[in-house]
């Protein structure tokens, strides 16, 4: 089971419930804070050529634009929570930070477990927007601010490339065009299979993998929107619907027109 929520009133926040399946096993990174929760089961996470293993209450914090990969160890007993949060909002409320290459995680007590879920099933509720704002700030303050120094701190060393970052840059700018490994190796005057090494030590994926989820993220946000699906695919370069179908299931496990009936 995989179910998403989001308030039109109060368009900030998303979650996302996932019971017994795979959400997304391949590499990929969120344009949001991404606050996971571990409900039962367990997983490895990996990022920055590392993997970490997690368990039933633990907290982990991901930054935007960090690429991970998240397998569990069982589907017969695996359920997680995920909280996507918008960053801008975040660091204008609490004027904090994270780097890119920063993952914070928490292992919870019993009550604070307790109390985190409820707390998120009243942000589920049909309530006013106040009321909604004022549970996911005390949520923050109480998990993340008031926790910082109890998160165990996972770094990484990402030797940044002022090329490559300008290729990634390109990348972003040019979303609905197609990438080309010659066209990019063009632009930064890097040799393509030298730039396709150096872009994947920095990133994790492909430039063509990159691009494909930044495509996924602006489609999420259209559909939420409730914009119609195939002018979507259009503005986002994809070559027919049923493309744009097949590329978002990857990433999601839902269908286009499934994940938008989730906020009408």
């Amino acid at each position: 089971m995989l179910s998403y929520y989001s308030d039109k009133n109060f368009d900030i926040f998303e979650i996302k419930k996932c019971l017994n399946v795979i959400q997304s096993e391949k590499p990929h990174f969120h344009h949001e804070l991404s606050i996971a929760l571990i409900d039962s089961g367990g997983t490895s996470a990996r990022f920055e050529n590392k993997t970490y293993n997690f368990t039933a209450k633990d907290l982990i914090i991901f930054p935007p634009g960090l690429v991970h990969c998240c397998n569990p160890y069982s589907l017969e007993n695996w359920e997680f929570t995920m909280v996507y949060l918008d960053y801008e909002w975040v660091k204008g409320i609490f004027k904090l930070e994270f780097k890119e290459n920063e993952v914070f995680s928490y292992k919870l007590s019993k009550g604070e477990y307790l109390r985190l879920k409820e707390n998120l099933l009243f942000l589920e509720k049909r309530v006013n927007y106040i009321s909604k704002k004022k549970c996911l700030i005390a949520i923050l303050k109480k998990y993340l601010i008031q926790n910082m120094r109890k998160f165990n701190d996972i770094r990484s060393d990402l030797l940044e490339k002022d090329k490559v970052k300008r290729i990634r840059k390109y990348i972003e700018d040019n979303i609905n065009q197609k990438v080309t490994l010659d066209k990019l190796s063009n632009i930064s005057g890097i040799s393509k299979y030298h730039l396709m090494r150096t872009f994947k030590k920095m990133y994790k994926v492909s430039p063509l993998t990159y691009q494909r989820n930044l495509r996924f993220n602006l489609a999420k946000k259209g559909l939420k929107e409730g914009g119609d699906i195939s002018k979507i695919a259009v503005s986002l370069g994809y070559y027919d619907q049923s493309h744009f179908t097949n590329e978002f299931k990857k990433f999601s496990g839902t269908t286009p027109d499934d994940y938008r009936k989730e906020f009408k």
